[in-house]
């Protein structure tokens, strides 16, 4: 991964990643991780729980 990217995170702040960083946040958690510093930034993002925090039709 390279670049830095900012997470807001909720009831946390904000939190700045470097290239090797982990970065973990927890369930049910609002956060949005955008870009930032100097250059491009990449991330891998990976969600365990695959039903959290995404939209589904309601049957």
């Amino acid at each position: 991964m390279s670049g830095q990217i900012r997470y807001p995170i909720e009831k946390v702040g904000v939190v700045i990643t470097e290239e090797v960083d982990v970065m973990y946040v927890p369930p049910y958690t609002w956060h949005a991780p955008r870009w930032w510093g100097h250059g491009p930034s990449c991330r891998l993002a990976m969600n365990g729980f695959p039903y959290i925090s995404h939209l589904f039709d309601v049957d």
